[in-house]
């Protein structure tokens, strides 16, 4: 009778756990893996949109911006004003539908490369 009162509650504390962690999580733990590196080829403020030029054999990608994006320089947190035209990005998000039922790239997170990372990312 105690190993099926202590099998159990071990279910369930593992069961509350997993839910707890998959739903405090920060975002970025949970969308680790949507992650790009490019240049920063344009930045439009007024439709807050930024694109990201990956190189010869990747298309561009644009993504959307908000007041929950974080901008980082190091361990520095910057502006999107910030950032220059060419600058090496490396750009953490999440894939969400539009209205339009069109499925569109928010940025989660957005961080400045030394030129080198920059490079180097490119070529994968």
């Amino acid at each position: 009778m105690k190993t099926i009162h202590r099998g159990l509650l071990t279910a369930v504390l593992a069961a509350s756990a997993l839910f707890m962690a998959s739903s405090t999580a920060p975002a970025l733990d949970r969308y680790a893996d949507n992650e790009l590196t490019g240049t920063l080829a344009k930045v439009d403020t007024r439709n807050r949109l930024f694109k990201l030029d990956r190189g010869p054999d990747h298309k561009v990608k644009y993504f959307k911006y908000d007041s929950k994006t974080k901008f980082m320089d190091g361990s520095n947190q910057i502006k999107i004003q910030d950032l220059k035209i060419g600058q090496p990005l490396k750009v953490q998000y999440v894939n969400v539908k539009a209205k339009d039922e069109k499925e569109k790239s928010r940025a989660i997170k957005v961080t400045v490369l030394a030129p080198s990372e920059g490079r180097r990312s490119e070529t994968r």
